[in-house]
């Protein structure tokens, strides 16, 4: 016995699909046809969505292809008090041709969890928090 209330959609949309498949009813053509088409439209959005995501990203971050550190095997995240790790990594830093932009990226980083680990553009952490310091006294000012 059916529930008074809001009338059943038609067979042939997605919403009937789905209460098919909810009740254990077997899926008609129509529902099985409206379901792919649901389903299309949803996929090439998400895909869409993807690629320009992606196309959006790789124009923002196209300079760390050129960062010195993509080709070194050291860890970029050592501890604050493993001065020769930090030192090796600076090291590589003061070499790297996109060292600007690599700092000027962890600058504008507003996350507190980036912002407390790894070396960045040829600094620690905590060089860091001095410099984005200095900076805004002299914006400030």
């Amino acid at each position: 016995m059916r529930k008074v209330g809001r009338p059943r959609k038609p067979c042939g949309t997605y919403t009937a699909f789905r209460r098919h498949r909810m009740l254990g009813e077997e899926v008609d053509e129509p529902c099985r046809r409206a379901a792919d088409r649901y389903n299309n439209l949803r996929y090439r959005a998400d895909r869409e969505i993807q690629q320009e995501a992606d196309r959006l990203v790789s124009v923002e971050w196209a300079w760390r292809k050129a960062a010195a550190c993509r080709v070194s095997d050291l860890n970029w995240f050592p501890e604050e008090k493993d001065v020769a790790g930090v030192a090796a990594c600076v090291d590589v830093c003061e070499g790297c041709p996109v060292r600007h932009d690599c700092l000027t990226a962890a600058l504008a980083e507003t996350s507190k969890y980036y912002d407390q680990i790894g070396i960045r553009g040829g600094l620690t952490p905590k060089e860091r928090r001095s410099l984005r310091r200095m900076l805004a006294l002299k914006a400030a000012a």
